[in-house]
């Protein structure tokens, strides 16, 4: 009983251990902060000699560098700055080499590896990453928030798991010479940024190669992008985002870029790996194969163009239009896509006698009205045709809309024209988003030409007068309904016609050889 209170005190004093531990492990854990502060000391390593303002390491570091002072060199000698790991999802925090409103500093020859940020500069101006390892980080590069004057040459940036090289609110940094491999999403990303200048790097084998977003002005020179799972990409809100300077130099995988900007009157080469049309008019795109970009084909306020016979496979949109009109989509071959083609403020455009199949979506059209698409074949895609925000006399008729999961999807759009269409064994022929909530208009459309309708492979009405049309209506949904439903189907094209150039020629030819076997004594 005596030895009671001391064996009490001996538990108590090793709950308050057991308890401690961990934080006290935590605590050893946590990523060492280094500063190079403003009046030029070093704080928190050992491990990296000054001499005036050049900063030499003389060994590995475990730790993130915080610079305060202008007008320095940061020399690795090829040693590494490691971190504790990047977040795969999250918020990311931890930050290898910290240059928040610095200015001519040069961080050179450091292998900088485990950050959520290898290296972010924010707010800066005329700093220099040069000669760098940048590898295996959650972002290799970020530069945002008005930074500008920047220069990011000669660096090995790779398998960083959310981007290499992202400007984000920045302007006239330049991005050259760099090796951008393996990184996911994106190799080299630009967003609402301008003036950028990206020349002579290797993109190579990443989800996303270069990618523009909401950008303008932007300068691409001589950089050679290869194998990339979706390799270049230019979006945007507004026209002027279109605008940039991007010449032949660039290439995918071996194949040259044309980004025409105010061009008219031309035909594109037949060798394109990409093809953008910017403010342009009477503009011919044919016989081209396309595949593995973001966009097969890109036109932003462009007109009177003609895009024909061309095979687009694997991108997110096959052909993009934005705020385009008057041009001719005919007989190409739109398949694998996550999207076939897409209309986003775009009206008065013809699409007609393509194939639009295997696709996510066929045919999306995006605050866009009085387009026409006729006598194509849409089949086999996750949904035929998505309407949003698009009403006005788009015209769909004599189509081919066959084996789709959903048929015909509306958000918010009405006074769309559909006839002598065949709807063909589609799982859903039609959807209307607008009951699915109170703000939502319901999308009414009109399903025939005021004489005849469209083909329903479910429709089972009678035939009394034997005139081809049902006598009574095809009821779509509560607001829609088709009139003149046809008792068989419309006669449209099975493919474009050029698939029957050759046997045509050939038919030709043959009939020309036996006409003079017959006529010859």
């Amino acid at each position: 009983m005596k030895k009671s209170p001391y064996l009490l005190a001996l538990f108590l004093i090793l709950s308050l251990f057991i308890v401690a531990f961990p934080q006290i492990d935590t605590v050893k854990a946590e990523e060492e902060t280094i500063y190079i502060r403003e009046d030029g000391t070093v704080e928190g390593t050992d491990k990296i000699q000054r001499n005036g303002n050049f900063y030499s390491f003389t060994g590995n570091i475990a730790g993130r560098i915080v610079v305060e002072r202008y007008n320095i060199v940061v020399e690795g000698k090829d040693y590494t700055l490691h971190g504790t790991g990047a977040a795969t999802d999250g918020p990311a925090r931890n930050i290898g080499i910290d240059l928040a409103w610095m200015r001519n500093v040069t961080i050179q020859n450091i292998k900088i590896t485990s950050f959520d940020y290898g290296i972010r500069i924010s707010n800066a101006f005329n700093n220099v990453i040069t000669g760098n390892g940048i590898i295996n980080n959650g972002y290799g590069i970020e530069v945002i928030l008005s930074s500008s004057g920047n220069s990011i040459y000669e660096n090995n940036i790779t398998a960083n798991i959310k981007g290499g090289i992202w400007l984000d609110f920045a302007n006239g940094n330049t991005i050259s010479s760099n090796q951008i491999t393996n990184n996911k999403p994106k190799g080299i990303w630009i967003y609402s940024s301008s003036n950028e200048i990206i020349s002579e790097n290797y993109v190579a084998n990443n989800s996303y190669g270069i990618v523009i977003d909401s950008s303008s002005h932007t300068t691409l020179k001589n950089n050679s992008m290869i194998n990339n799972t979706q390799t270049f990409s230019v979006g945007g809100t507004d026209s002027d985002h279109f605008v940039n300077d991007i010449d032949e130099s660039n290439t995918i995988d071996g194949k040259p870029i044309y980004y025409w900007v105010n061009q008219k009157d031309k035909t594109v080469l037949s060798d394109a790996g990409y093809v953008a049309l910017i403010k342009c008019t009477n503009i011919t795109v044919q016989t081209l194969n396309l595949s593995g970009n973001v966009q097969g084909i890109l036109l932003a306020s462009t007109t009177n163009s003609t895009i024909t016979k061309t095979t687009i496979t694997n991108t997110n949109d096959g052909v993009y239009l934005y705020s385009s009109s008057n041009n001719n989509i005919i007989e190409n071959y739109l398949t694998n896509n996550v999207q076939g083609i897409s209309f986003s403020s775009s009206c008065s455009n013809i699409f007609s006698e393509n194939h639009v199949t295997n696709n996510w979506c066929g045919i999306r059209l995006g605050s866009s009205s009085n387009n026409t698409m006729s006598t194509n074949n849409i089949q086999n895609n996750s949904c035929g045709i998505i309407f949003e925000y698009s009403s006005n006399k788009n015209s769909v008729n004599r189509n081919l809309i066959e084996n789709n999961t959903l048929c015909i999807s509306c958000l918010e759009s009405s006074n769309n024209r559909f006839f002598h269409n065949n709807f063909i064994n589609n799982t859903e022929h039609f959807t209307d988003l607008g009951p699915s909530a109170y703000w939502l208009a319901l999308s009414i459309n009109i399903w025939d030409d005021s004489k005849e309708g469209n083909y329903w492979t479910d429709y089972n009405g009678t035939d009394t007068d034997d005139n081809g049309i049902g006598d009574t209506p095809y009821i779509i949904d509560d607001n829609n309904q088709d009139n003149y439903p046809l008792m068989e189907p419309a006669i449209i094209p099975e493919f474009p016609s050029w698939a029957f150039l050759p046997l045509f020629l050939a038919i030709i030819l043959l009939a020309s050889v036996l006409k003079k076997r017959l006529t010859s004594p």
